[in-house]
C-alpha cells in the first residue's frame, strides 16, 4: 500500500504514528531500535534510503539511491547503528553502516508526492490538503493498481469544505514555470503583452 501526501511534517507523523501501532501491535520489537534521521526504525519497519550511495552495493550489483524504500530485516542495537535491509522489490539486501543510517535513512509508510513517482502498489491512499496542487494530486491518485482514495484535511466534518478543499486542488497548478513561457502566454491573450512577447526590435 502506497500512502502519499504532500507536506513532510504530514509524512513524520503518519510513519509515527504507523510504526506506533505496529509495536503495540506485536509486529516490531523494540529491543531492535536504533536511531536514524529524525526518528527510529526497528527490524521490520518500512524504510527510505535518502541519498545516493555507489559505493554501497547490493550482492546483485545495485547501489544505495535515493528515495528507494527496504525492510529493516537487522539492526546493531550494540553499536546502535548498522542497519541490514532488504529491497521491497527483492532485488538484494546490504548492511549499511551507522553514519549512513544516522544521516540519510528515515522511516518509510509514507511519503510525499516526489517520493512516490514510479512506485506501484495495489492500494493507494491520499492525504490531500490546502497545500496539494493539482499535478500532485494527479501522481498519488494514479499509484494503485487496483484502489486509489482520497482523505481530505478540512478544519470541520462539514463534506462541503472537503469538497472545497478538492476543488481549489484541481485548480490549482503551482509548478514553476519559466518567463519565456509566461511571456508567450500572455502574448496569446493579451494583445497589450505581444510587443513585450516579441522583445526588442532588431
Amino acid at each position: 500500500m502506497s500512502i502519499i501526501t504532500t507536506r513532510t511534517e504530514h509524512v513524520n507523523a503518519i510513519n509515527e504514528r504507523i510504526q506506533q501501532r505496529r509495536v503495540e501491535g506485536g509486529k516490531l520489537d523494540s529491543a531492535t531500535l536504533i536511531p536514524v534521521n529524525d526518528s527510529w526504525v526497528m527490524v521490520g519497519d518500512g524504510a527510505a534510503t535518502r541519498r545516493n550511495e555507489r559505493r554501497l552495493r547490493t550482492p546483485v550489483g545495485q547501489p544505495v539511491r535515493n528515495r528507494e524504500r527496504w525492510t529493516v530485516t537487522a539492526t546493531d542495537t550494540v553499536a546502535e547503528g548498522d542497519a541490514t535491509v532488504t529491497r521491497l522489490d527483492g532485488h538484494g539486501t546490504i548492511t549499511l553502516p551507522r553514519d549512513y543510517v544516522r544521516q540519510h535513512m528515515q522511516l518509510a509508510y509514507a511519503t510525499t508526492e516526489p517520493g512516490a513517482q514510479g512506485d506501484t502498489s495495489e492500494r493507494s491512499l491520499t492525504l490531500a490538503t490546502a497545500a496539494t496542487i493539482r499535478r500532485g494530486l494527479f501522481m498519488a491518485m494514479t499509484r494503485g493498481q487496483r484502489a486509489n482514495l482520497a482523505f481530505v484535511v478540512t478544519n470541520t466534518h462539514n463534506p462541503a469544505e472537503a469538497r472545497a478543499v478538492l476543488e481549489a486542488v484541481l485548480l490549482s497548478d503551482r509548478a514553476d514555470i519559466p518567463a519565456t513561457v509566461q511571456r508567450r502566454t500572455l502574448a496569446a491573450t493579451d494583445p497589450r503583452q505581444r510587443a513585450a512577447a516579441a522583445g526588442p526590435d532588431t
